[in-house]
C-alpha cells in the first residue's frame, strides 16, 4: 500500500504523528545503556588492541576474543581505563582509537564519573587513523576419537576519519569454525558517523537489544549479521519524561530463498544510576516497507496503515526489558517478548484466535559473590511458548523470526524451559576459570522443537603476558545424541 491509497482518515492521523513526532525537541543528553553488545561489535577487536599494547591494566587482549560478553557500562570502564592508562603513553594512532571508543561510549562513561578523563582526548577527536587489529589461535580439538589442528582468525581493519566518522571491516572464521557453515568470513564492514547527539551506521554487522547474557528475546547475535541502515538519537520528551534514547534499523536479508525486511526500533530510558528500561518492537515482512516506517513512532501503527494482509505479509514482536542495581554486588534483569498480540474481540475480522505466543527472561547477576574480587556467577531462566517465533499462521512458515535458519531472537528457540548458569572464576593473576551450563527441556514434549538438550562448558585460561595467553576448554553437549570435545589453545592479538 502506497502513502497515496491511504484513506482520508488515516491520512490525517498519519499527517498528525508524524509532526508530532518531529517536532519533539531533539536536544537532549546522551542516554546510558545497559545492553550487552554482541561479541563480534568493532568494540571488543578495538579494546582488544588496546589490552595487547598493555593500556588497559591487568586485563589481557584475551577477555576481547569472545569468551566473554560484556555490556556497554562494563566497556565504557574498560575505555576509562585506557584513557587513564594512555596519558602521555600512547601513540598518536592508538588516541584516536580511544577517541572513537569514548564518543561510542561517552554517556556509560560520564554515568561512572569519567568527565574529567574524556576531556584529554579533544585533541585527537578529529584524527585520521588507520588502525589494524587481529588474533590468531591455533586450537587442537580431540572429539569421540578423531582429533585435528585448526587456526581461528579475525583480523580488523578500523579507520577513523574526521571528527564522526569511523569505517570497520572483519575478516574472521571464528563463527564460521565454532558455530557453522551459515556464517560468513566478511563478519562485518559499516560506516559509521556518531556526534554527541545523533549516530547512523550503514554497512553489515550484529546487533543485540536487551540486558540477558544467554541471548535476547528480541535481538541477538544467534543468526548471521544483517546488512542495515541504523539511526539512533536521544530525545529530550520535556520535564515529565527526559531523555529517550530511540534506535531503529531497516534490513534486507533473505531466508529460505525468499526476499525479508527485518524492522526494529527501540525505545529506551534511563530512570536512574540503578535503573534501565526499554520498549521493543520488530517486523519480519516479505512487503517492501515504506520510508515513513522510519517516522511512525510505532511499528504496530505502521502495520495497520500500509500493510494489506498481516499474516501473509507480516510477523512482528514486542518486548520490554529492565535492569535494576540493587547493590554493587548484585542486579537483576528481565527480557519480556510477546509474539503477535491479539486485539481485543470487538476489534477482530474474523473470529479466528491466535495463540499464546509469549517468552521470557529472568536473570540475577552477582559479579562480586565472594566480596573478594576473584568470582562472578550469572543465572538466568529463559521461557518461550510453542508458536514463539513462528509464523502468524501455519501456511505462511516463511515468516518464522529466522535468518538462515538460525532464531533472531534467543538461541533456546521455539517452546523451551532453559536454566543458564555461568561461574566465573579468577585464581590467580595469571589464572581464569568459566563453568557455563545451558539446560533446556520443551515446554510440550508433543510440540517442535521436542528433544531435551544441555550443554555444559569449561574453561580455563593462563594469561602469558598481555597479548598472549594459554587455555584448555572442555564441551560436552547433548543435542540429543550426546557429544563431547577437548580443546587446547593458544592465542595472540595485535
Amino acid at each position: 500500500m502506497t502513502l497515496c491509497s491511504v484513506r482520508p482518515s488515516r491520512l490525517s492521523l498519519l499527517i498528525t504523528v508524524v509532526l508530532v513526532f518531529c517536532g519533539i525537541s531533539c536536544f537532549a543528553q546522551p542516554t546510558a545503556s545497559t545492553d550487552r553488545v554482541p561479541t563480534e561489535n568493532w568494540t571488543y577487536n578495538a579494546l582488544m588492541h588496546l589490552a595487547a599494547g598493555g593500556l588497559i591494566p591487568s586485563v589481557p587482549a584475551e577477555r576481547f576474543m569472545g569468551n566473554w560478553l560484556y555490556t556497554r557500562e562494563d566497556m565504557a570502564a574498560f575505555t576509562l581505563s585506557a584513557l587513564n592508562a594512555a596519558d602521555g603513553k600512547a601513540a598518536e594512532a592508538d588516541r584516536a582509537l580511544l577517541s572513537r571508543l569514548a564518543a561510542e561510549f561517552s554517556a556509560e562513561i560520564r554515568l561512572i564519573g569519567g568527565e574529567e578523563a574524556l576531556s584529554k582526548l579533544q585533541p585527537y577527536a578529529e584524527s585520521h587513523a588507520i588502525i589494524p587489529t587481529g588474533s590468531f589461535e591455533p586450537r587442537f580439538e580431540y572429539s569421540d576419537g578423531d582429533s585435528h589442528l585448526t587456526g581461528i582468525y579475525d583480523g580488523t581493519l578500523i579507520v577513523t576519519s574526521g571528527k564522526y566518522v569511523t569505517c570497520v571491516a572483519t575478516l574472521s572464521n571464528r563463527r564460521e569454525k565454532l558455530d557453522g557453515d551459515q556464517f560468513s568470513d566478511l563478519e562485518k564492514f559499516f560506516i559509521r558517523g556518531k556526534t554527541p547527539n545523533w549516530e547512523w551506521e550503514i554497512g553489515r554487522d550484529y546487533q543485540w537489544w536487551g540486558p540477558g547474557y544467554s541471548g535476547s528475546m528480541i535481538l541477538s547475535d544467534n543468526s548471521p549479521a544483517f546488512m542495515y541502515f541504523l539511526t539512533a538519537k536521544d530525545v529530550d520528551f520535556g520535564r515529565r519524561i527526559g531523555n529517550v534514547k530511540i534506535t531503529q534499523f531497516i534490513a534486507p536479508f533473505e531466508d529460505r530463498g525468499i526476499n525479508f525486511y527485518l524492522l526494529a526500533r527501540r525505545w529506551e530510558k534511563r530512570f536512574s544510576r540503578q535503573f534501565h528500561f526499554a520498549i521493543n518492537e520488530t517486523a519480519k515482512t516479505s512487503k517492501t516497507p515504506n520510508p515513513l516506517v522510519l517516522v511512525l513512532p510505532s511499528l504496530y501503527l505502521y502495520q495497520h496503515i500500509f500493510v494489506d494482509d498481516v499474516d501473509a505479509e507480516w510477523n512482528s514482536f514486542l518486548s520490554i526489558d529492565s535492569l535494576y542495581k540493587f547493590s554493587p554486588r548484585f542486579e537483576g534483569y528481565f527480557d519480556f517478548l510477546v509474539d503477535d498480540m491479539n486485539a481485543p474481540a470487538v476489534l477482530r475480522n474474523g473470529n479466528w484466535h491466535r495463540p499464546r505466543k509469549l517468552g521470557f527472561l529472568v536473570g540475577s547477576y552477582w559479579p562480586d559473590l565472594l566480596g573478594d574480587g576473584s568470582t562472578g556467577l550469572r543465572a538466568e531462566y529463559i521461557f518461550t511458548d510453542e508458536g514463539t517465533y513462528g509464523a502468524t499462521r501455519p501456511e505462511y512458515f516463511e515468516h518464522e523470526y529466522t535468518h538462515s535458519g538460525l532464531v533472531i531472537g534467543h538461541p533456546v528457540g521455539r517452546n523451551s524451559k532453559a536454566l543458564f548458569l555461568r561461574l566465573d572464576r579468577k585464581f590467580a593473576e595469571s589464572w581464569t576459570g568459566v563453568a557455563e551450563y545451558l539446560g533446556r527441556t520443551p515446554r510440550d514434549k508433543e510440540g517442535v522443537n521436542s528433544d531435551n538438550t544441555s550443554s555444559l562448558g569449561l574453561l580455563l585460561v593462563h594469561d602469558l603476558n598481555a597479548r598472549s595467553s594459554i587455555s584448555a576448554g572442555y564441551e560436552s553437549l547433548r543435542l540429543p545424541d550426546k557429544e563431547s570435545q577437548l580443546n587446547l589453545s593458544a592465542s595472540v592479538a595485535f
